[in-house]
């Protein structure tokens, strides 16, 4: 101690401030499981349960564990320096995650580790600790051990670490009472983990392996926001920018219409009502999502831009450099590389633009008889019938000239009331999409276009032949499906 120094020690109130720093109860979970895979862990569960009183949740690892003085130091404030180096498959940061993302949800921490097969438990608790007004935890007796959630089968392992949370007054807060509460925060807790581990869930290689994650006894999947799996998707290669010393690493993604989507992922909400919320840049750091949904000030959400999702992997290393924050969850980036992510949004915005929400056809595709035929005059654009389309020439070639030409009318003038602002409020500001056809739908319709076109004497693949130059058949990978069904019902 310098002679002219005065030493202030923080008041243990400090943990009662610290608890409104933002984090919100899937985030703060989130924070816990960097820490069990910074410790190795390749398996994880979760639990959460408010039939018991308290009520808890915990989060369970078999990584290394650590001993009583390693535990210590990880109940410390700031253990750890942002500015010390780091594994580069390092998660952490600050070295406050597992204090500050606990007491955001609960009034009590215990942290019990195992390592070489010997146990100890630390238990924090802020009531205790406000009694007392003392920076001190209690060390748990084996005894206590018995009375911690989660422990009885933790105890079986040989290395690893178990964090339970009680006093869940966070947690549980503006939620339903009871056990529907507690059913609402496993439901966002699953959408949240599985996107953002999605891809230590899935690894695309080997550096980490697979990891297993477990809530409440269902494990959790990964969710892509790429849809990699989906041939429809279009992707760019990774492409590598320099930041000095380091590098990020950028890829394009382009989804395709929502009609191209099926199976579970139709169901996923950022890939229907909310996917103009969800276009944008999705950082990772060291392969865990960060960010994600929004262009980073460097353009704004539009309809043109909404199928177009960019991944950005950063390395640990440039931490400072993009601002990230306690909680992992928002970046900033440097003004070095903000002109090579404007690229990147102005390509995606091209390749997002050329995608026509609407029947999820693409602007140019000649090869296709449209429904409605977009019309350029004056700077602007309206759609009009496609008076050529198999199924209205049909129609129209049994009237009269006269009847013909009143019909011509009367369907280009209903062209002049398509009611564009409330498609455009609808699909841009509101999220909507529109509806898809039923499959029954569809089979109803191939029936009546085969009778309308006389295609009833074909062959189901020269159907098909017909239809896949037809819209609403068009780019449909299910169509082979529906003219099977439809030649069923035709029997």
């Amino acid at each position: 101690m310098f002679e002219n120094h005065l030493q202030i020690r923080p008041s243990p109130k400090l943990m009662e401030s610290m608890r409104a720093l933002g984090y919100t109860s899937d985030v703060a979970v989130a924070d816990i499981v960097d820490n069990s895979l910074d410790a190795g862990a390749s398996s994880i569960e979760i639990r959460g349960d408010v039939s018991d009183e308290p009520a808890w949740l915990w989060v369970s690892d078999n990584g290394q564990g650590m001993t009583l003085t390693q535990m210590v130091e990880a109940l410390k404030l700031a253990a750890v320096s942002s500015v010390d180096a780091r594994g580069e498959n390092d998660l952490g940061r600050f070295g406050l995650g597992l204090k500050t993302a606990s007491f955001s949800q609960c009034r009590r921490l215990t942290v019990i580790s195992r390592r070489d097969g010997v146990t100890h438990g630390i238990r924090f608790d802020l009531d205790e600790l406000r009694e007392s007004d003392d920076w001190s935890v209690r060390r748990l007796e084996e005894s206590d051990l018995g009375e911690v959630p989660g422990f009885q089968d933790f105890s079986k392992q040989e290395f690893g670490t178990l964090v339970c949370w009680q006093k869940l007054d966070r947690l549980m807060e503006s939620r339903s009472s009871g056990a529907a509460g507690m059913g609402e925060v496993i439901a966002e807790l699953r959408a949240h983990l599985g996107l953002t581990f999605h891809r230590l869930l899935a690894p695309e290689d080997h550096i980490r392996g697979r990891l297993s994650m477990v809530l409440n006894g269902r494990a959790v999947q990964p969710i892509d926001p790429f849809l990699r799996q989906n041939r429809a998707v279009e992707m760019t290669s990774p492409e590598a920018i320099k930041i000095g010393n380091d590098t990020i690493k950028v890829q394009a993604f382009t989804l395709p219409d929502s009609s191209l989507i099926t199976g579970p992922d139709a169901e996923r909400k950022d890939l229907r009502d909310g996917m103009y919320a969800a276009q944008g840049f999705y950082f990772y750091r060291n392969r865990r999502l960060i960010s994600h949904g929004g262009w980073a000030n460097l353009g704004g959400r539009r309809d043109s831009t909404k199928h177009s999702r960019i991944l950005v992997d950063l390395p640990n290393s440039t931490d400072d450099q993009w601002q990230l924050d306690v909680m992992k969850n928002k970046v900033v980036p440097p003004a070095s590389v903000r002109r090579q992510l404007a690229r990147f949004y102005e390509v995606g915005s091209r390749k997002s633009g050329r995608i026509i929400s609407y029947r999820g056809r693409r602007v140019s595709s000649p090869d296709v008889e449209y429904a409605w035929i977009p019309v350029t005059e004056r700077g602007g654009f309206r759609y009009e019938p496609n008076i050529e389309h198999p199924v209205l020439d049909d129609a129209l070639t049994d009237l009269s000239q006269t009847q013909r030409d009143k019909m011509v009318r009367a369907l280009r003038h209903l062209g002049l009331l398509i009611p564009y602002g409330d498609i455009r409020r609808r699909m841009s500001i509101d999220d909507e999409v529109p509806a898809r056809e039923h499959q029954d739908a569809l089979v109803q319709h191939v029936l009546d276009v085969v009778a309308t076109l006389e295609l009833d004497l074909l062959s189901p693949e020269t159907v098909g032949a017909v239809l896949q130059h037809i819209e609403p058949f068009a780019g449909r990978r299910d169509l082979e499906q529906i003219i099977a069904r439809a030649a069923q019902a035709h029997r």
